[in-house]
């Protein structure tokens, strides 16, 4: 079927150009995820101007059937019904939904549409013909208020977000993401080491640890954050594994559904604030490639630009709104770049600044063009986390001399007496006959050159000397 057959009539009847409240029925909805949006990062409300643009944001949502397009998106619609505009919105995250149009197909064949279909808590997706009417304008109202423990942001920038990861979240309906604080982040020395919280106490593995005082692996020195032997080194090197998730490269398509990250700002441990780009959307995308690179981190280096909010709208080269912040691709920039975390970021770029009045926030024309987005929640190692944990004014691999890898979870120093975390002593194992120290002072070192040294395998560099 041709593209011209399949478009939709303009003519919309007196019916859609009412404002028809469709509140009822939500809380009968249950769904398979929480909805996309946070309370205290979403606007008031959130306007969809076609059937188009809301099958493109349902698309973003996992766990669902999605209403697909045809090659000319001209077709995949959600049904003009009551229980699927509810279902749009709460996925977007707001409890009201007001139809502002409508419209149906000019004909049959390979057009679809979509339905919240309640008993199986998903949308039904069926062939349409020209007598099936479908929502092509939705407002949505009245945010719905998310748990800070369930939100996806770290909104005490302690390193976790979210119930279990963060030691204050009782449950995923907490609201309180700071209080009670662990032992590691309440500034106090709880364990009388004259050391307090994390970094700075040993005993601390991180932020969210509620125990100050050192475990000692078991009474092993290679694992008690002390340095036992006094060689400025102290314990066994230990590495993590890095991820907690990847970029993926997607469609840039829907134009005004979609902002790219032009420019970013970043907040450092100290507490101060970095930008990092410009106008140029690329910009941002190289220098995280080169990051992944330089540090070695396991993540796809992205080769096009960033995503920064989906879920947008607008027309005519103006973006009215640009939609939901995708947190994770925003924190996981930050996070790979250098910094502690996610400040703000901007859209627009330059490029055709005569066409575009405030900016060009998506390519002109993206239906052949990509976006890399990073979905899940970026985990890092100390040697990779942006914080000069051991307070030397070098911060992770490869800068900081202490950090082997950028999985290594200690950027100090490590004991090479250490063959693994359970070893019982930091001490060399290396016999002084053959560790190329002159141990003794005597201007002489190891076997043969030390008189004292009866073989490489001598451990007493000092007796007998020399007449």
């Amino acid at each position: 079927m041709s593209a011209s057959l399949r478009r939709t009539w303009a003519t919309v009847s007196l019916f859609s150009l009412m404002l028809i409240q469709l509140q009822s029925g939500f809380a009968a909805l249950e769904f398979p995820l929480a909805p996309a949006s946070t309370a205290h990062a979403q606007a008031a409300s959130r306007t969809f101007s076609s059937a188009w643009e809301i099958r493109a944001f349902l698309q973003t949502i996992p766990g669902i059937t999605h209403i697909q397009s045809s090659p000319d998106h001209l077709s995949g619609a959600p049904r003009n019904d009551q229980a699927t505009a509810n279902a749009v919105c709460k996925f977007a995250g707001y409890n009201s939904a007001q139809i502002t149009n409508t419209s149906h197909y000019s004909s049959c064949g390979d057009n679809t549409i979509g339905y919240w279909d309640a008993a199986k808590n998903d949308f039904t997706i069926y062939g349409a013909c020209n007598y099936n009417s479908f929502i092509h304008g939705l407002l949505c109202t009245n945010p719905i208020a998310t748990a800070q423990c369930s939100d996806g942001v770290d909104n005490d920038g302690d390193g976790a977000a979210d119930y279990p990861a963060d030691f204050s979240c009782s449950s995923a309906t907490d609201t309180d993401e700071t209080n009670p604080r662990s032992a590691c982040q309440d500034g106090v020395d709880n364990d009388g080491d004259g050391k307090a919280d994390f970094p700075t106490d040993p005993g601390c593995s991180s932020k969210q640890d509620n125990d100050e005082f050192n475990t000692g692996g078991g009474g092993n020195e290679c694992s008690d954050g002390i340095d036992n032997d006094g060689d400025g080194k102290i314990d066994a090197l230990v590495t993590t594994t890095i991820g907690g998730g990847d970029f993926q490269k997607e469609g840039a398509d829907p134009k005004y559904g979609k902002t790219w990250i032009a420019s970013i700002t970043c907040r450092a441990a100290n507490g101060s604030t970095q930008t990092i780009g410009g106008n140029n959307p690329q910009t941002v995308a190289n220098l995280v490639a080169s990051a992944i690179t330089q540090k070695g981190l396991p993540f796809t280096k992205p080769t096009a630009p960033l995503v920064r909010t989906t879920g947008g709208s607008g027309g005519g080269n103006v973006w009215t709104n640009h939609g939901t912040p995708h947190t994770a691709t925003l924190n996981a920039t930050c996070k790979i770049l250098g910094y502690e975390s996610y400040v703000s970021s901007t859209c627009a770029d330059t490029e055709r600044s005569g066409s575009y009045p405030n900016g060009k926030c998506n390519y002109h024309s993206p239906g052949d063009n990509h976006h890399f987005r990073f979905n899940g929640n970026i985990s890092l190692a100390a040697c990779s986390d942006g914080i000069d944990n051991d307070g030397d004014g070098q911060t992770d691999y490869p800068q900081d001399n202490g950090c082997a890898a950028a999985g290594d979870t200690s950027e100090i120093l490590h004991d090479p007496g250490c063959t693994g975390p359970t070893d019982p002593t930091e001490s060399d194992p290396t016999p002084a006959c053959s560790d190329g120290i002159d141990n003794d002072g005597d201007g002489a070192a190891d076997f043969p050159a030390d008189f004292s040294c009866s073989s490489a395998t001598d451990n007493d560099e000092t007796n007998p000397k020399a007449q």
